[in-house]
Order: C-alpha cells, then structure tokens, then sequence
C-alpha cells in the first residue's frame, strides 16, 4: 500500500523515487525493530497473545496514519478546486 499512496500523494512524479526511497528507508527501521520487540515479549513461557497484541496495535497505527494521510490529501484537493 505504500508504494500506491505515495504515487497518489507526490505532487511531480519526478520526486517519487527520492520520496519513495526516504518512505522505504524510515520504515525499514520498523521491520528491524519490529521482529525482536515480538520475540522478547514472547518470553520463554511462549505467551503468544501478547506479541500479537503489540503487532495488531502497531498495525493499527499505522492504518491510522495512512487514513490521516488520506484525508489530508483529500482536503488538499478539495482546496484546490475552490
């Protein structure tokens, strides 16, 4: 979903692949952080609900970034035309 929301957010597509490179690099830190947070909340008792408890918080964060990011640019195109 990144990759399209971005396509849809730049404003001169010659911009894209530097601001789909900066978007790749800021969430790469997500996918490194992200497995080793899940594993040491896992604990040796293999206590699987709260890994997946963080990751469905995370991922919902992030489906509220992106939605935020939508309506903003639907805003902005909404002033556009005004």
């Amino acid at each position: 979903m990144t990759a399209p929301l971005l396509a849809t957010l730049v404003p001169d597509v010659s911009e894209l692949g530097a601001r789909m490179g900066i978007t790749f690099f800021v969430n790469g830190f997500g996918f490194l952080i992200g497995p080793p947070i899940s594993g040491a909340l896992l604990t040796s008792n293999y206590t699987w609900w709260v890994p997946a408890l963080f990751s469905g918080i995370v991922a919902l964060a992030g489906a509220m970034m992106y939605t935020l990011m939508r309506l903003t640019f639907a805003r902005s195109q909404i002033k556009e035309k005004a």
